[in-house]
């Protein structure tokens, strides 16, 4: 959840529900159920990959990301028009990369800062805007 809030705020997404208590979680509102068009999509899939982009960069890999990409697939299904295989496949990586980017900077420029005074608002259990309050100072 810590890092799907820093990605979705940063997006643009509301956030709908959010609890940093015994088992972290946030909900953004998003499209109303129906087709989404591919730039939506774009944005909700860096959303759903945050979690696994953050986990590889803190352990190396992504042992919890299944349910991340089922809710990407879910996301691709939903656009209209239909994407390709390959569509999907180019869309994921730019996913991973704008959540990447979005969560550490550059390649060249690593700052973590955002991410690590997300994960202190967190671990204080602090409410939805003083976590804001942290992201945006970061």
């Amino acid at each position: 959840p810590r890092a799907d809030l820093t990605v979705g705020y940063q997006l643009g997404l509301a956030v709908a529900e959010y609890d940093a208590g015994d088992r972290p979680r946030v909900e953004f509102y998003a499209p109303a159920a129906g087709p989404l068009n591919r730039d939506d999509a774009e944005v909700l899939a860096a959303v759903a990959l945050a979690g696994a982009v953050g986990e590889c960069d803190a352990f190396g890999d992504a042992k919890g990301a299944q349910q991340d990409f089922a809710d990407l697939q879910a996301i691709f299904d939903r656009v209209n028009p239909k994407l390709s295989p390959a569509e999907q496949q180019s869309a994921t990586r730019r996913a991973v990369m704008n959540s990447h980017k979005l969560l550490y900077g550059s390649r060249a420029r690593r700052n973590d800062d955002a991410v690590t005074a997300v994960d202190a608002a967190f671990e204080r259990g602090a409410s939805l805007p003083e976590v804001i309050c942290a992201l945006e100072n970061a």
